[in-house]
């Protein structure tokens, strides 16, 4: 592997060792990330082959199919000692054993006749900047120990963020076969922030999926409270009704979300997780507000309570234009700018919640 510098400002050689440029003049097939970019590389590093003599083919995020990799492979002629990196069968994708025919990291390692060095895309978000993936790391197949020669993983930009994910990487590294993947989450809470690991589960228990995004890949989310949340959407969707019991799971749900923003956002234990969550800290409260007032409107509307209704839709609006406000302002990345939290179960719950109760009592009082 031969690094690139970023930056066309500086000298290669300024950054790289000099022995890279012997490494460069032996080589006719390139696998690269892009064409261009990697002739303009080597036309600056001052290489003495011609570069239109060289054959070059593109593996990057555009790679879809194994057959391409195939393809690409075939004809370099790797030395025993290069170990070779795998994403798995897609850029973002979880590793599992396969066969020698289908993929996975038999058909893989049976190509490059060596085991695989892992390159593991999760928990990076350089595809869904708005969103902050703190759930637990599972997915990988626990026994596959063997396949391969090493496992790293891509974290987030946010170091502190992502040491939860890491935490998972590493006690899944270490022993795949005994690994548990809610009690590595659940102690990396307890090594991350300790006097409010609680707090931070309950943050992370709903700040885990990536929303939609173009490598379909997806994470669990508010898993406990999914259950509840479709019994009842069900109902009252279907029958403009709902279960108390699950009515009040909703409520102390948001209390607890509410609670736990407001004990992170004040905690000094770890300056730097707090500063990095902040903006999703603030949107998480929100939405911890915003469900209340959704419950409170469908309990007004079902109570009969006209004034207490229009006065709940009015507070309604008020955190709706409070959440859009901060997802204007904060994390103003220019890919995926924003501030997400809480999309695969809650936000939904709320949202159709929302709709619908306004539509009963338009319904109802013309």
């Amino acid at each position: 592997m031969i690094p690139c510098p970023i930056s066309d400002e500086r000298d290669v050689w300024d950054v790289l060792p000099k022995h890279n440029l012997e490494v460069m003049n032996s080589l006719d097939y390139f696998i690269v990330e892009n064409v261009r970019s990697a002739r303009r590389f080597l036309s600056r590093a001052g290489i003495e082959r011609k570069i239109d003599e060289l054959e070059f083919v593109e593996l990057n995020e555009h790679t879809t199919s194994a057959a391409d990799v195939e393809k690409m492979l075939r004809p370099a002629k790797l030395n025993p000692s290069i170990h070779i990196m795998w994403t798995g069968d897609r850029v973002i994708a979880d590793m599992y054993e396969g066969d020698t025919e289908k993929g996975g990291m038999k058909w893989i390692n049976n190509l490059i006749q060596r085991p695989a060095y892992v390159w593991w895309n999760f928990p990076v978000s350089d595809y869904v900047r708005d969103h902050l993936l703190m759930g637990p790391v599972y997915g990988n197949d626990l026994h596959i120990a063997n396949l391969m020669s090493g496992f790293v993983t891509n974290p987030m930009e946010h170091a502190e963020s992502s040491l939860l994910a890491i935490y998972g990487v590493a006690s899944y590294a270490w022993n795949p076969d005994q690994y548990d993947s809610d009690k590595a989450w659940k102690d990396a809470m307890k090594a991350v922030l300790p006097s409010a690991a609680k707090e931070l589960e309950i943050f992370a228990t709903h700040n885990s999926d990536l929303g939609a995004n173009g490598h379909g890949y997806r994470r669990e989310e508010s898993v406990a409270l999914k259950p509840v949340a479709e019994k009842f959407l069900n109902e009252y969707l279907n029958k403009g009704t709902y279960q108390v019991e699950d009515f009040l799971t909703l409520l102390d749900t948001f209390t607890l979300m509410q609670e736990a923003a407001d004990i992170l956002m004040t905690n000094t234990e770890n300056p730097a997780l707090i500063a990095e969550m902040k903006p999703w800290l603030i949107q998480h409260k929100l939405m911890g507000e915003l469900g209340d007032a959704v419950l409170a409107l469908a309990n007004a509307y079902e109570l009969g309570k006209q004034e207490g209704f229009l006065r709940k839709y009015k507070h309604v609006k008020a955190l709706q234009q409070q959440m859009f406000d901060v997802d204007q302002t904060y994390n103003q990345n220019p890919y995926q700018p924003g501030v997400k939290t809480a999309g695969l179960v809650i936000k939904p719950l709320i949202d159709k919640t929302f709709a619908k109760v306004v539509e009963l009592y338009n319904q109802k009082y013309n």
